[in-house]
């Protein structure tokens, strides 16, 4: 139990202001996916509260600093010059690679400080984000893309955590914000790895999400495109994908995809190639019955794990349903799946191949909101639970997570925090 929890006092360990539910459509608006060119570091994860400044004791010395370099890659229309690009919310057929860097803080904002900020439960101040500079190097079809895998082998080599994420942003959303969700997650998981920031081009606006559903399905081969060339270019140990929201509807049938294209090969086989660790839906606005039916049978024997969570009074999904006329992932409709497809599912769990997770489901109060769109970042319980999964691969019960009675489903329990506590008390006796 300690084990995991060593890796972050050991440094082998983002991403907004908390939205209120009782605006919900400001909440439509933000949640999947804003515009506007300003963000507030995520509320700071339970795991970090516990542990203090020592969840980043494994950051390099030149990584100390307010400025936070991550990767991207893009398949929106750029302009102007590579060393300051731009990047709007068309498509283009083409996928541009490139290094982002993200400022936390205004000018003053210093590195201890921002690490102190870091660790508060409650902040005096909100930390606003802002993407400085946007370089692109290369393009993954062009033959400078070399280059990009190179820059992104060194990063591995200078890191504690030798994994890669993956990190694929909802619908609604902006290069701008895929790019500093992707930063604060990854400030939060200790900058102990790779980053790379999938920004497809959903178009930033809440009226525009049939276009964005359009524009994912236009991404999705360009999705398997980016996982195979990162399994063949770079030395990652495990490539994890942390989906959220609409952008399950590229990773899903993305990760379909590549199953399709190397029929040749066993799952064990192409699951050696890909070297895909953690598939994490969160709040996932896919098909539901197309995610159990048609998807997850295809890729769940190629990752490691396949999580996803579900809320049943999810009110993005809500709408989400209506639009697309099917129940979603993340918003499920028990009633449209076959006993076949049922017994499919139960199986997937017992394996330990499918780990769903019931942010609804409880048998007492708990201190935290579970029903937000956003969960995964907004809730410091949450956040920790999918930090900690990535890290260290452990399974929901190492990390806190309980069965809900007669289900092969997991929940977090209303003495989650006590329990993350112990954890974090034990890890620093044991070191």
């Amino acid at each position: 139990m300690s084990y995991l929890l060593t890796l972050l006092l050991l440094g082998v360990s983002a991403l907004f202001t908390r939205i209120s539910l009782l605006l919900p459509f400001a909440v439509l608006l933000l949640s999947g996916c804003s515009s506007s060119p300003q963000w507030s570091m995520m509320p700071t994860p339970t795991v970090h509260q516990y542990l203090g400044t020592e969840a980043f004791g494994g950051v390099a010395d030149e990584d100390k600093s307010t400025d936070l370099t991550i990767f991207y890659v893009t398949n929106r229309p750029g302009s102007g010059p590579l060393n300051d690009r731009s990047y709007d919310n068309g498509i283009v057929d083409k996928m541009q690679v490139g290094q982002a860097v993200v400022h936390f803080g205004d000018r003053l904002m210093t590195w201890r400080t921002l690490l102190d900020l870091s660790v508060f439960q409650e902040r005096p101040e909100e930390i606003p984000l802002k993407l400085d500079v946007t370089r692109e190097m290369a393009t993954l079809e062009g033959k400078n893309k070399d280059s990009f895998a190179a820059a992104i082998n060194k990063t591995l080599r200078a890191r504690t955590n030798k994994d890669l994420t993956l990190y694929v942003h909802g619908a609604r959303s902006t290069f701008f914000k895929a790019c500093v969700q992707g930063a604060q997650f990854h400030h939060f998981m200790g900058r102990g790895s790779v980053l790379l920031s999938y920004s497809w081009p959903s178009t930033g606006s809440f009226f525009g999400y049939k276009k964005d559903v359009d524009f994912a399905a236009e991404s999705v081969d360009k999705f398997a495109d980016l996982v195979e060339f990162l399994a063949a270019n770079t030395q990652a140990e495990k490539i994890n994908i942390l989906a959220y929201s609409a952008g399950a509807q590229v990773v899903a049938p993305g990760l379909a995809r590549l199953r399709e294209r190397h029929t040749s090969l066993s799952d064990a086989a192409l699951r050696s190639k890909l070297r895909i660790g953690v598939a994490y839906f969160a709040a996932p606005d896919v098909s539901f019955i197309r995610f159990c039916n048609t998807y997850l049978p295809k890729f769940y024997k190629i990752v490691d794990n396949t999580t996803v969570t579900f809320h049943k009074k999810d009110g993005i999904l809500a709408l989400a349903a209506i639009s697309n006329k099917e129940s979603r992932l993340g918003r499920p409709d028990g009633g449209e799946l076959t006993d076949e497809e049922a017994v499919f599912l139960e199986r997937a769990a017992r394996e330990e191949r499918l780990d769903a997770i019931d942010m609804n489901y409880s048998p007492g109060k708990r201190p935290t909101n579970f029903k937000n769109h956003g969960s995964w970042y907004g809730n410091e319980w949450v956040s920790s639970d999918v930090i900690l999964q990535l890290i260290t691969k452990e399974r929901p019960e190492k990390r806190g997570l309980k069965r809900v009675p007669n289900s092969g489903l997991w929940y977090f329990p209303v003495d989650y925090g006590k329990t993350l506590k112990g954890l974090v008390e034990e890890a620093k006796e044991q070191n």
